[in-house]
């Protein structure tokens, strides 16, 4: 198993094995999902400084879209902010902004990696990709899950030769955990 791919692979056991501990003992099932964007931020990282051959363009899209998703990341306002600006932040169209900067570096990302990986992903798979962006901007944010899972599959099937797709894996699994808690959070 290479080094991404233990990565994923560990990211995804450990927070299933904290639910499941908490389940045991409190008997409930939950998941650190507050904390998954800057895991997503390591393993960008991790993927960018430790494989210097790979150091292309979309690599520094995607982290920028990374980035741009931890600015609304509530562990880092709360504890950057104090209550009067977390208030006037949350009225403010800056969250926004920045979720909608974040999705359009990743689309980007995506496309820059068919383009200097040259794939052979039609147009149509991009379209479809910037639609389910919009849908999940303008109706629900539980599209991004579909958002996440589109380049996720398609890079495994086109791209088996590029570690960078399991950074994709790991935002689609991450995304995926996310929308699973906050369906019997909120629901």
């Amino acid at each position: 198993m290479i080094r991404e791919k233990k990565f994923v692979f560990l990211t995804v056991l450990t927070f299933l094995m904290y639910g499941l501990g908490l389940f045991f003992d409190d008997h409930f099932f939950l998941l650190p999902f507050p904390i998954f964007d800057f895991v997503l931020l390591w393993g960008a990282l991790r993927f960018i400084f430790f494989n210097p051959k790979r150091r292309k363009l979309y690599s520094y899209l995607f982290l920028l879209g990374v980035l741009l998703k931890i600015g609304i990341n509530p562990i880092l306002k709360a504890s950057l902010l104090n209550q009067n600006q977390l208030m006037y932040l949350e009225t403010s169209v800056i969250p926004d902004f920045l979720l909608v900067f974040s999705l359009l570096f990743f689309f980007i990302s995506f496309i820059a990696w068919n383009i200097q990986e040259k794939l052979s992903i039609h147009w149509l798979w991009h379209t479809l990709h910037a639609l389910i962006g919009i849908f999940a901007l303008s109706l629900d944010l539980w599209f991004i899950l579909f958002f996440a899972l589109l380049p996720a599959t398609l890079l495994y099937v086109k791209n088996k030769e590029n570690n960078f797709r399991y950074i994709w894996h790991l935002y689609f699994l991450l995304e995926l955990m996310t929308t699973f808690m906050l369906f019997f959070v909120v629901g």
